[in-house]
């Protein structure tokens, strides 16, 4: 038989990282080679397979969180951005209806210099009158 695949490293033994890579050179039977793979390395290839999906898995639930987590900051920049608009549309409204009141005022007030100019300019035609008959019997 073959030293070499007599020999503990050759059949399933230690390998070393680039020994995994390369596939070890077999002799089943006198005259025949085949080329396979350590035991070592199809239980490194598993657990590398499944350390990966597992990492796969977390970055994808790391990257779904932080998703999540900026639709939230979305949401909540949102609901600040409606709140100040409401305040703003409420001042607006508060501001306009303290015009309206105010103009309701001012127009009370002219409506009042006018009513008491009327009663003035009523009372000097009467006073005119009152001075014109005078100086008309006076004449």
């Amino acid at each position: 038989m073959n030293d070499e695949a007599s020999s503990p490293s050759a059949d399933w033994g230690n390998h070393t990282i680039a020994d995994l890579r390369q596939p070890v050179t077999k002799a089943l039977r006198p005259g025949t080679r085949v080329r396979c793979r350590s035991r070592d390395f199809v239980s490194n290839w598993a657990k590398a397979k499944a350390e990966t999906s597992e990492i796969l898995k977390l970055s994808a639930e790391k990257n779904d969180a932080d998703v999540h987590s900026r639709k939230l900051a979305i949401l909540d920049m949102k609901k600040e951005h409606d709140k100040k608009l409401q305040d703003m549309e409420l001042l607006n409204a508060q501001e306009i209806l303290q015009h309206e009141r105010e103009m309701l005022e001012n127009e009370r007030k002219l409506q009042e210099m006018q009513l008491l100019n009327a009663q003035e300019t009523l009372e000097h035609e009467r006073e005119m009158r009152a001075l014109l008959k005078q100086q008309a019997i006076e004449k």
